[in-house]
């Protein structure tokens, strides 16, 4: 999968490798959100609480954070208090997902299996309504 996600992530303030990040996960949410947007603040705390549910017993799911903040200090003050992985403020990846996604409004969280497949462009409804069973709506996707 790393030629669609690239190599490396920043997990907090130290980097992980994909393979380091993928490792048991069966789902990646590439969540795109901005500390600036109140629609986003409000979703990011109710992923925050679903990812924690989900990965409980066993990681099966990681989210990579792509942002849509204004500068490198809201983008740092915005994933402070998120418990996965992101790409950096400044990575140029940023705009290639963007584009490869076809993201035009946040927050938006697209789910992808482990073999890099789209699951659903929509994980921010799953989410929403679900909760932590939306994991088993994607497992029943992939069928």
């Amino acid at each position: 999968m790393d030629y669609l996600l690239g190599e490396t992530f920043l997990r907090g303030l130290d980097t992980i490798d994909l393979e380091e990040m993928l490792h048991s996960k069966e789902f990646v949410g590439i969540y795109f959100g901005a500390h600036w947007c109140p629609p986003s603040r409000s979703f990011t705390t109710v992923l925050k609480n679903t990812y924690e549910e989900i990965n409980n017993e066993e990681k099966v799911f990681e989210v990579i954070f792509v942002s849509f903040d204004g500068n490198e200090a809201a983008f740092e003050r915005n994933y402070m208090d998120m418990p996965w992985c992101a790409i950096g403020y400044n990575d140029s990846r940023a705009k290639l997902f963007k584009q490869q996604f076809g993201i035009t409004g946040i927050p938006t969280l697209v789910i992808l299996n482990k073999k890099g497949e789209i699951i659903t462009y929509d994980g921010r409804a799953d989410v929403q309504s679900m909760r932590a069973e939306c994991i088993e709506e994607w497992r029943n996707t992939q069928i």
